[in-house]
């Protein structure tokens, strides 16, 4: 009598694991999209114009790293001035991480700083049975006034006790990330 019982709670696992990945499969836009808090901000030799945060899909059996793209060249919105979308992607996560993140933008004497926060459940112990991975886009829309800066990304992850954590796996990758991370770019 155990076995039907055994079989129909693995058909209904099934059938998740195979409709959460159908979800990321079909998937053509980021499925979260949120406004900052205070998306326009002036530095020495540019403004941010906005800041668009969202989640993307992590579909590679090895996760990518945080990293920093930017365009091959700016879009000329006037006579000396440059736009350029500049777009972060965070670290690997998991259905254990909060889709909203906290974002502060603070001026450097060369370009800008974006520091993003990440929560982490605090009842994490290590194993999501329907764990959906993602990373987190962040697109900054910026106006240089000078030819070139210099772009900064910090990724905190803290507990939802309020812990900063400064190792974290997320499932099924066995790699440990360390936080924070920080990356630099500079625009050409």
């Amino acid at each position: 009598m155990s076995k039907p019982k055994k079989r129909s709670s693995f058909f209904l696992y099934l059938a998740g694991t195979i409709a959460s990945s159908w979800q990321l499969l079909t998937m053509k836009e980021p499925f979260v999209s949120t406004a900052a808090q205070d998306p326009v901000k002036n530095c020495t030799g540019l403004e941010v114009k906005s800041i668009a945060l969202s989640k993307l899909p992590e579909t590679k059996p090895k996760p990518e790293k945080a990293k920093i793209l930017l365009p091959q060249s700016a879009t000329t919105s006037n006579s000396t001035n440059k736009t350029l979308n500049v777009i972060a992607i965070g670290p690997v996560l998991g259905s254990m991480d909060s889709s909203e993140f906290r974002t502060d933008l603070d001026c450097t004497s060369q370009g800008f700083v974006l520091t993003t926060t990440i929560t982490r459940s605090g009842d994490f112990n290590g194993a999501v049975m329907q764990n959906i991975n993602w990373h987190p886009r962040i697109e900054t829309t910026i106006e240089l006034h000078q030819p070139e800066i210099v772009v900064e990304t910090k990724w905190i992850m803290v507990s939802s006790t309020g812990a900063l954590i400064v190792n974290a796996k997320t499932p099924p990758f066995s790699e440990e990330e360390k936080y924070p991370i920080s990356i630099r770019e500079t625009t050409k």
